[in-house]
């Protein structure tokens, strides 16, 4: 059997992607993990180039160019595209059950400092339209759990600024549910809205000076806001971890899970940091 060449196979698959209905974040997740791999081969390699050995190969080059969490991103990417090669291509042999992917490191990710927090806060102090836009997106953040995908996705009718619910229209997955923000975050959102020419409940949240904000916006706040400061550039995800370390002790792991959106209670526990304080604390509370 002739087989497509391997750029048009991640053409075909990334549009059958889309017509699964997975999120444009989610897409563009697997192009960019994927295109590396494919650009491993020949031009004109076929399906019949993706055997283990060539798999295994690839997985070792990446673990000398990219963190472990990337190049377990990779083969994450790389099982789900060979599985879904071989629904398409049964008489192909699937190369993913002869291989032994690479181990996720233990280490703990990182949570948000709660001084790094003040400290990015305090630098936003100006009532100016970024000052006043930063704040409120440190604020949501740490106080909804929000993802970052989910925070640049909400429209301006997502949040009710009189009890704090957001309605998450498109969490991951694809799912419906709700978050809450804080007293503080509420009041810096309406802080930022007055700065807004366009007002409607169907009309985006964030804003740069060019156009709705991106991903690649957010992570520039992170960098610049770090700079000011003098602090360590955090990630939108150590918020979330943040939040899930707050809340657990004070909510309860299920609750979190269902705020949060975790599909289980294991996936949950490894953003749970609490410290020794944390932990007296909670007990303390509870008495």
């Amino acid at each position: 059997m002739t087989y497509p060449n391997l750029a048009s196979l991640l053409e075909t698959f990334l549009l059958s992607r889309q017509a699964a209905n997975l999120t444009p974040r989610t897409v563009s997740f697997y192009q960019w993990q994927l295109q590396p791999f494919i650009e491993h081969f020949e031009s004109s390699a076929t399906l019949t180039h993706i055997t283990a050995e060539a798999v295994e190969r690839y997985l070792v080059k990446r673990q000398k160019e990219v963190a472990p969490r990337s190049v377990h991103a990779a083969w994450r990417s790389i099982r789900v595209f060979c599985n879904w090669l071989a629904a398409r291509y049964p008489d192909w042999t699937n190369p993913v059950p002869q291989v032994t992917g690479p181990r996720l490191p233990k280490n703990k990710a990182p949570v948000l400092d709660r001084e790094v927090l003040n400290k990015l806060v305090r630098c936003c102090k100006n009532h100016d339209f970024i000052d006043d836009r930063d704040r409120a997106i440190f604020l949501v953040l740490v106080s909804s759990g929000l993802r970052a995908s989910e925070l640049l996705a909400l429209k301006q009718g997502n949040i009710n600024l009189d009890n704090g619910i957001v309605r998450v229209e498109r969490g991951k997955g694809g799912s419906e549910r709700i978050a809450i923000v804080s007293p503080d975050a509420r009041l810096a959102l309406v802080d930022y809205l007055r700065h807004l020419l366009v007002r409607g409940p169907r009309r985006t949240l964030w804003w740069s000076r060019r156009g709705p904000l991106q991903y690649s916006g957010l992570v520039e706040i992170m960098k610049r806001r770090a700079k000011l400061a003098n602090v360590p550039q955090p990630s939108a995800h150590s918020f979330r971890r943040r939040w899930a370390t707050d809340m657990a002790p004070r909510l309860g792991l299920h609750v979190v899970q269902a705020l949060g959106s975790w599909e289980n209670i294991v996936s949950l526990k490894p953003y749970v940091q609490l410290s020794e304080q944390d932990l007296l604390e909670a007990y303390e509370n509870a008495r």
